[in-house]
């Protein structure tokens, strides 16, 4: 009980703290920039207002539109922490522009990069109430509030979301064109001079800033939030991981055929759009895995496993244990057992003395038997993703020979 009360403590403070501490602070900064720009009395006392509400705005929109999952509690906090650390960092590159000339404040990659760690929404909102810190500051006006704004809602709408695999470079052109476009229809076009070859310096040495920190901004969201476990699947995938290397010099039977459980779901899991490096690893290590607890939270434990490695090994113990009679729910159980089953039953043949497995067949057969004791009734394969996994096992004819 003082374990659950602990934690919903600290579930409030995550979220009261960091929106007090951000308005005030964050109001305090801005009327301590306005002093160093020699600003009088009104428009310290605007400034202020504005400041706080806007950030007190938007501490409280991220308590109640941020993206928190209770199921992945850690992970969640994680993401709020990173995304109030970002906040941070754009106030400090707000007040910042606010000695810098208007053309070169850099508040495309802080739209961005805030709508990647929160939302399109956040990203919309925070970037906009940000961008009032320099515009009062500077008394930059409407035109050059609405350049930033337009110009940095674009980058949100190029971007986002951003997907695993995405490519950035199309998105980061568009982004930064436009930002020039607007940068020059929205300053440059209307100062009361001749143009010259000097005005467009500020805005390609912005265009050039932004893009740096839009690079380093989706780099580190990419590594944090989209690939946050790529260095431990590269080190559980590798086929001399010392696990898979004992299991090698024990049981080279079992080592043979969790690799090529391995190599099928991959396979499948790249045909279905799931997440391979998971797939892969449950294929490594099912044969490993310990069926019953305790022992089979201690190995989970040792090896560091992600929660849906763990997922799937889980359910395909259960299954293992009921002996075929409880049904498969993940994808990615139902893939693993698929795969299992069927390079095991093709090693089998080929010990009873086969030469040629005619795959068609045998695939046939293999899923008939999941039809009868209705496996996957319950699953989340859907009829499509059913057939496509069928097909890829029907393809792998030079595999199979491939295993004699």
């Amino acid at each position: 009980m003082k374990a659950e009360k602990k934690d919903r403590e600290k579930g409030k403070a995550i979220w009261y703290l960091p929106q007090i501490l951000y308005a005030f602070a964050g109001t305090f900064l801005c009327v301590l920039a306005g002093l160093l720009l020699e600003m009088d009395a009104s428009e310290l006392l605007q400034t202020g207002c504005f400041s706080f509400l806007g950030l007190a705005m938007l501490g409280l929109a991220v308590r109640l539109r941020f993206p928190y999952d209770a199921k992945l509690r850690k992970a969640s906090r994680r993401r709020l922490s990173r995304f109030w650390i970002a906040v941070w960092i754009a106030l400090a590159l707000a007040l910042i522009s606010a000695f810098l000339p208007n053309m070169t404040w850099p508040f495309l990659p802080i739209f961005v990069v805030l709508g990647l760690y929160g939302t399109p929404f956040l990203g919309l909102l925070g970037g906009a109430v940000l961008l009032t810190v320099p515009v009062l500051l500077s008394g930059g006006g409407a035109g050059v509030f609405f350049l930033y704004f337009i110009s940095g809602a674009f980058g949100l709408v190029i971007f986002l979301p951003l997907k695993k695999e995405a490519k950035i470079l199309l998105p980061m052109i568009l982004s930064l064109v436009c930002l020039f476009v607007c940068e020059i229809g929205g300053i440059i076009l209307t100062l009361n001079a001749e143009l010259s070859f000097m005005q467009f310096l500020l805005p390609a040495a912005n265009v050039i800033l932004s893009a740096v920190l839009l690079l380093a901004g989706v780099q580190q969201y990419a590594v944090k939030e989209l690939y946050p476990y790529r260095d431990l699947y590269l080190y559980l995938n590798d086929t001399e991981h010392p696990k898979l290397a004992a299991l090698r010099s024990s049981d080279r039977k079992a080592y043979m055929q969790s690799i090529h459980t391995a190599y099928f779901c991959e396979r499948i899991g790249s045909v279905l759009g799931l997440d391979t490096d998971v797939l892969k690893c449950v294929g490594y290590y099912h044969r490993l895995t310990p069926l019953r607890d305790p022992e089979r939270e201690a190995f989970f434990d040792e090896m560091n496993f992600t929660v849906p490695v763990r997922d799937t090994l889980i359910e395909f113990s259960e299954y293992a244990l009921s002996k075929s009679r409880q049904p498969i729910r993940s994808k990615m159980t139902a893939i693993l057992l698929c795969s299992q089953t069927m390079i095991t039953t093709v090693l089998n043949l080929y010990e009873k003395g086969e030469t040629q497995v005619d795959a068609a067949l045998l695939v046939q057969r293999i899923f008939q038997r999941f039809e009868e004791h209705q496996v996957f009734a319950s699953s989340d394969l859907t009829i499509h993703e059913y057939a496509e996994m069928k097909k890829v096992f029907e393809r792998e004819k030079l595999y199979y020979d491939f295993l004699h």
